[in-house]
């Protein structure tokens, strides 16, 4: 299954003056279409090395396909 990237949900600059219509563009367009388009080649190189048996590339596949978790602030706050 190929992924597509979502049509813009409402006008780029409808959120104007606060993000305007240029950063909207670039950040749906440009950065979110990286992602859709990175999971589209991940996926694919996934399913060929399964189907070549080539483990060693599944778990390389598997393990680069995902952001690596980091503890943040919100991690550290003390329990109530």
């Amino acid at each position: 299954m190929k992924h597509e990237l979502p049509a813009f949900p409402y006008a780029y600059d409808a959120l104007e003056p606060h993000y305007d219509e240029q950063t909207l563009r670039l950040h749906h367009d440009a950065h979110h279409k990286a992602y859709v388009d990175g999971l589209n080649n991940a996926e694919g190189k996934l399913a060929e090395a399964r189907e070549k048996g080539d483990f060693a590339l599944v778990t390389s596949c598997t393990a680069s396909s995902g952001r690596t978790w980091r503890p943040g602030p919100a991690d550290r706050r003390p329990a109530r």
